[in-house]
Parts: C-alpha cells; structure tokens; sequence
C-alpha cells in the first residue's frame, strides 16, 4: 500500500460542448466510483466562469491512479476532450503527506 494521493485539476471547456461536457463526466465518474477505488472524486463547475471544471479526487495511491489513467473509461473520456478544450489543462498531483490540512 502506498502514499495516498491527491489530484487537483482544472480545465476549460469551450462553451460549446459544456452540457455535453457534463454528461461525459457524469458517466466517467459514475463507472470510476463504480469500478475502481478512488477515496473521493468529485467534479465542480467554477462560481466565475462557467465552462472552467475543477476535479478533486484522493486514491489510494500512485499506483491506483496512474491505473485510472489506463482504463478504457478514462481513455475514452480523454479523447473526447480532444478539440474541446479552451487550453491546456492543469494538474497537480501531490502525496497527501505533502499537503498542508487546514482546520480540524
């Protein structure tokens, strides 16, 4: 068992695809939580602008996500994005040991 982790992305979509944007995302999340064992995996619209998505999800660990990363339902979500975004997505990937947790 490895070191939990953390992912933090963030992307625009161009507002085009936005409602179908949604739909995918529902179903990806719906067979990730379904399928596999992510600790949280959530998916939020941004309050400013509302073709930026933020993602938030904690697995296990390095090996379990970067497994995510292989699965048909991720891939295919993937290359449904191709052409749709509105730059380049960010993404933070960081040991949850590393992260600094406010509040208790």
């Amino acid at each position: 068992m490895g070191t939990e982790i953390q992912l933090v992305g963030r992307l625009k979509i161009k507002s085009a695809f936005r409602i179908d944007f949604i739909e995918a995302t529902k179903k990806l999340s719906c067979l990730t939580c379904s399928m596999e064992s992510p600790i949280l995996y959530r998916c939020a619209n941004d309050i400013e602008d509302q073709n930026i998505f933020l993602f938030y999800e904690i697995w296990p660990s390095r090996h379990d996500l970067d497994q995510h990363f292989q699965t048909d339902h991720f891939m295919a979500w993937r290359s449904w994005l191709d052409g749709k975004l509105q730059g380049e997505p960010e993404i933070r990937i960081n040991a949850m040991s590393d992260c600094l947790i406010l509040g208790s």
